[in-house]
């Protein structure tokens, strides 16, 4: 799919991009098969833009919205290497490289609390470290209780967009009610992003994307990034619609 609709974020997306190849530098040549396996996937290209656009829709600084920004893609590529774990069920029996995935895998989410420290955010560690556990609940279930692929996406991947919105709430003290409100949000347009990668899921994609679109208009901010936010949300729709229409044919 064409996400050209980030384009107004090119210049900030480039410096997270950055941050997060000198986050992995010291095991760059390690995890770059990984990294190429996930450059074109929607998730890892969409998810540090939503995040970018949230903080700095709320009127939270450049500095700290590309941290988080680079943060959200620390945490999805790394569950993204435990992803493609499997187990000796599936033929992948016990060797150096397991332990190492498994290894680099952990060691960028200790990198997530280390920044979060380091960047004086220490107020979203428990956030953080709730979200961590939530996705890890959310893979076990997956994996072992055999849920299906949708029921699975929103166990192991929307605690991520959840508490990532959120924490823009939060860090700006915001108030429970705003918090719950992009949680609402987060949660709808991470759907929205994770179903399109299935033709067959367009329909509840969009209705995903309309929710997020009635969610944000609940609330106005006057902020350049807002636009950015919204015509992200609203290109959800126009994407969509354009790739029904194609299936369709």
């Amino acid at each position: 799919m064409n996400w050209g609709f980030t384009r107004g974020l090119q210049e900030e997306l480039l410096q997270v991009e950055a941050n997060f190849k000198t986050c992995l530098n010291p095991w760059w040549k390690e995890v770059e098969t990984y990294y190429e396996q996930l450059k074109d996937d929607p998730t890892f290209v969409m998810l540090p833009a939503l995040t970018l656009s949230v903080y700095r829709h709320i009127g939270h600084d450049l500095a700290t919205s590309t941290t988080l920004a680079t943060i959200s893609k620390i945490i999805y590529f790394s569950n993204s290497i435990h992803e493609h774990i499997k187990d000796d069920e599936e033929g992948q029996k016990p060797n150096r490289d397991l332990q190492f995935s498994i290894l680099i895998g952990d060691y960028m989410l200790g990198q997530v609390l280390n920044i979060l420290v380091d960047e004086q955010l220490d107020v979203l560690l428990p956030m953080f470290s709730n979200m961590m556990a939530e996705v890890n609940q959310g893979l076990i279930e997956k994996y072992k209780m055999n849920l299906d692929w949708q029921e699975g996406i929103e166990k192991s991947r929307m605690p991520i967009y959840r508490i990532v919105f959120a924490s823009a709430a939060r860090l700006a003290q915001a108030g429970v009610k705003e918090e719950e409100r992009l949680s609402g949000l987060g949660y709808h347009a991470g759907m929205t992003v994770e179903l399109c990668k299935k033709a067959d899921c367009y329909e509840i994609a969009r209705s995903h994307a309309r929710q997020a679109e009635i969610i944000f208009r609940q609330e106005k901010y006057d902020s350049i990034y807002s636009d950015y936010l919204f015509n992200i949300i609203r290109g959800f729709n126009e994407v969509l619609c354009t790739a029904e229409q194609a299936a369709a044919i």
